[in-house]
């Protein structure tokens, strides 16, 4: 049985993360952490800086949502 963890990260990975997951296991069961850089990112990051810019906000679009956009196009 695979559960969704409720909330969003907002920050960076830290040693504590494994450890507050870890409270919410059952005992005898096991959780799987997916972690990665969106490294495309920085190079808009970069040139919005170079120009100037401030990056003030950083969001992610869940997946549901965009699977809803997808049917209501078709």
């Amino acid at each position: 049985m695979f559960d969704d963890i409720e909330g969003e990260v907002g920050g960076l990975f830290s040693e504590e993360d494994p450890a507050l997951i870890a409270e919410d296991l059952v005992p005898n069961s096991s959780a799987a952490m997916l972690v990665w850089e969106d490294a495309w990112a920085a190079g808009i990051t970069g040139a919005v800086r170079r120009a100037g810019g401030e990056l003030v906000a950083h969001e992610r679009i869940p997946a549901a949502v965009v699977e809803r956009a997808y049917e209501d196009a078709a």
